[in-house]
C-alpha cells in the first residue's frame, strides 16, 4: 500500500459521526464515499501534505479546500450540546486542521480561490463567535484564531477588492464600532503577523535557608570534632600528671582529694566536660547535616523533574498522529 493510501489520523471530536458521502467537487484523490467525515478529513490532509512535498501547490490547495468542507460539518455536529471545554479542546483541533492550508487558496482559479477563502473565513469567524458565547473570547485559542483570520483578509482583498456578498457579515466596515472581543477588520494588505508565543517565565529564586543550614551544621560538626580531639589530648596529659603525682601521696589517699588539689585534676575534669559537650554537639550537628543534605537533594531533583510551562498557541505545520493545538 502506498503512503498516500495509509490511514489518516482521526480528528478528536466529542461526537461519533456516521459515514456520509459528500457531493461537492472536486474531491481529494484518496477520499472515500463510504468513509466518515473525520476519516475523509484525515485523507484530504494526507493528500495535501503529499502534494506539498511533491511541489504541487495547486493540488495541495485543492485538497486543503476540500478538507474545510469536512471540518465544517464535523465542527457543526460536534458543538451541538457540547460543554464549554469542547470548544477549546476538540473543537479547536477541528478548526486548526481545517484552516492551516487556507493561505494556499490563491493557487486555485479565482472563483475557486474566493470560495475556499470564504469558507475558511466563515469557519474561523463562527468559531470566534462560539468562543464569545462561552465567555472564552480572551483565551489563547481566540487570540490565535484571530491571528489566522487576519492573515486571510489580505488574500481575500487581493482576489476581490470589492467584497462579494459571500463574505461573512462578521467583518464590519471600519467605520462601524466593534466590540473589543470581535475579530479585527481587514487592513490594506499587511503581511501576515507572526505566530503568538508566550514569554519564557523567569526562574523563581531558590531558597537559601537549606544551604545556610547545611553550612552551619557542618561547621558545628567540625568544631565539635576538634573539641573531642582537644579533650582527649588534655585528658591524657592530666592522667599522666596524676600518675606521676601518686608517688608523693600517702598510701590510700587519692591524689585529687589532697589540699590544695593539683592542677592536673582540674585539667582532667575540664577534659571530661569538654568531651561530653563536644560529643553532644557532634551528634546533633551530624543529624542536622544529614537532614539539610537530604532537603537539598530532594529540591534539586524536584527542579529537574518540574515541567516548565510554555504556550505556543499557533504552531505551523503538523505531523499526522500527533494532536495539534492553537
Amino acid at each position: 500500500m502506498s503512503s498516500r493510501s495509509r490511514p489518516a489520523v482521526a480528528v478528536a471530536v466529542a461526537v461519533a459521526l456516521t459515514a456520509a458521502p459528500v457531493a461537492a467537487a472536486p474531491t481529494c484523490p484518496n477520499e472515500r464515499p463510504d468513509a466518515s467525515d473525520a476519516d475523509n478529513l484525515g485523507l484530504c490532509l494526507v493528500d495535501a501534505s503529499d502534494a506539498r512535498k511533491a511541489d504541487e501547490p495547486r493540488s495541495a490547495a485543492a485538497s486543503y479546500a476540500r478538507a474545510v468542507s469536512f471540518a465544517r460539518r464535523i465542527y457543526d455536529a460536534g458543538k451541538r450540546g457540547a460543554s464549554p471545554a469542547w470548544f477549546t479542546d476538540a473543537g479547536e483541533q477541528v478548526v486548526y486542521v481545517a484552516t492551516r492550508g487556507c493561505t494556499l487558496a490563491p493557487e486555485l482559479d479565482p472563483a475557486d480561490a474566493l470560495a475556499a477563502l470564504d469558507a475558511c473565513i466563515e469557519l474561523l469567524t463562527g468559531y470566534l463567535g462560539d468562543l464569545e458565547t462561552i465567555a472564552a473570547g480572551d483565551s489563547a485559542s481566540a487570540a490565535a484564531a484571530r491571528v489566522r483570520l487576519a492573515s486571510l483578509h489580505p488574500l481575500r482583498a487581493a482576489l476581490a477588492p470589492e467584497p462579494a456578498s459571500t463574505v461573512p457579515a462578521a467583518q464590519p466596515a471600519p467605520a462601524t464600532p466593534q466590540p473589543a472581543t470581535t475579530p479585527p477588520p481587514p487592513t490594506a494588505t499587511p503581511p501576515p503577523p507572526p505566530a503568538a508565543t508566550a514569554p519564557t517565565p523567569a526562574p523563581s529564586p531558590r531558597p537559601r535557608w537549606r544551604q545556610t543550614g547545611l553550612a552551619v551544621s557542618a561547621g558545628t560538626a567540625v568544631v565539635s570534632l576538634a573539641g573531642i580531639v582537644a579533650a582527649a589530648v588534655l585528658g591524657r596529659t592530666a592522667a599522666r600528671e596524676i600518675e606521676a603525682a601518686k608517688a608523693n601521696v600517702m598510701p590510700l589517699q587519692l591524689v585529687c582529694e589532697t589540699d590544695p588539689i593539683p592542677a592536673s585534676c582540674d585539667h582532667r575534669t575540664s577534659a571530661r566536660r569538654l568531651y561530653i559537650t563536644s560529643a553532644v554537639f557532634l551528634g546533633m550537628s551530624l543529624i542536622l547535616t544529614a537532614t539539610f543534605t537530604g532537603l537539598l537533594v530532594h529540591d534539586r531533583r524536584a527542579r529537574r523533574l518540574r515541567p516548565q510551562p510554555s504556550v505556543a498557541p499557533l504552531r505551523g505545520g503538523a505531523t499526522l498522529g500527533v494532536t495539534l493545538r492553537f
